[in-house]
């Protein structure tokens, strides 16, 4: 995060500011021992733990405030009170968010969110400086905490986002939609309401923006939207679409990505059919970025599994 003040940040979130206002703020953290001299910690009330309880330890590894619901008693460094911390998150988040006139895309789906979003960093990688999503950080904290991260020098971003859409709060170029499954039926009760939830973020997003949706979903495939809409999948009618699909277990798979006149053979060195599509998402996007065949080529080549996933363990049986 550059550019802001601690007055800063309580005039953008509405916050009554105790204390001084002057220091500089060089980005923003939610959990006390991840303070840097400069931060801001953000208090947040949860069921288990806290963070106002927090507040004191935080000052004392270097924040340069703090955002919380309550000024604890005595305290005296820069408190920015508002009556919701998650909320002001948002809100400072889309005013920064605002700062940069960089492509942001967005992906969501009920699967494969992370898997997509690695994907289609290590593409647009090739030509840009892209910041992504940390792990699968995509939730109302996760996504504000990934926007703060956007320094001068980015040229892109890629945002993983949950079940709650961030449209509002991160204007997006376009959106990735993995897949419509059977999930948070707790509160969405079908894959109709799932598609309902996850589509809402285009009712927030301009109409030159992209819509890259996942052919092989019928939902998805039947879906209408203002903006323009590109499928990828292993169907006849996709506009990405992939071909001559070859497993090669554990050392992944081989393909062709057909687009048009475009004929893109490339390697992914993870194993999977899910792996094909996450490689289509990465092509469709490439293609709609104006990437060269070469740069799509590398980009799903250096495609790299976040953390132990789809790690090959061997063992003295096998």
């Amino acid at each position: 995060m550059t550019g802001y003040c601690v007055s800063d940040i309580a005039a953008i979130t509405g916050g009554v500011l105790s204390g001084d206002g002057a220091a500089p703020v060089t980005g923003a953290v939610i959990d006390s021992r991840a303070v840097t001299p400069g931060a801001l910690f953000a208090a947040i009330p949860g069921e288990r733990v806290d963070g106002h309880d927090y507040i004191g330890k935080a000052f004392d590894l270097g924040a340069s405030c703090c955002l919380a619901q309550r000024v604890p008693a005595g305290e005296t460094r820069p408190v920015i009170c508002v009556p919701d911390t998650a909320a002001a998150l948002e809100t400072l988040a889309r005013a920064y968010r605002a700062r940069f006139a960089i492509p942001v895309l967005g992906v969501t789906g009920s699967v494969g969110k992370t898997t997509a979003k690695e994907m289609v960093a290590s593409v647009l990688a090739q030509r840009w400086n892209t910041l992504k999503t940390e792990k699968n950080f995509n939730n109302q904290l996760g996504v504000p905490l990934t926007l703060f991260r956007l320094e001068p020098e980015h040229q892109a971003a890629v945002v993983e986002m949950g079940v709650s859409h961030f449209g509002d709060m991160a204007p997006l170029a376009a959106m990735v939609f993995t897949i419509i499954g059977h999930a948070h039926l707790e509160f969405l009760r079908d894959r109709r309401g799932v598609l309902q939830e996850k589509t809402s973020v285009l009712d927030t997003m301009p109409d030159d923006a992209v819509a890259f949706c996942n052919g092989d979903d019928d939902l998805l495939r039947a879906m209408t939207c203002r903006q323009r809409k590109v499928t990828f999948g292993l169907s006849d009618g996709c506009d990405v679409r992939a071909v001559d699909v070859r497993d090669l277990g554990d050392g992944g798979s081989t393909c062709t990505i057909v687009a048009g006149a475009r004929r893109i053979p490339v390697r992914i060195r993870a194993y999977g059919q899910h792996m094909v599509y996450a490689a289509l998402e990465g092509a469709a996007v490439g293609i709609e970025y104006g990437l060269t065949d070469d740069e799509i080529i590398r980009g799903i080549a250096a495609y790299q599994p976040v953390g132990s996933r789809a790690n090959v363990v061997r063992t003295a049986r096998y």
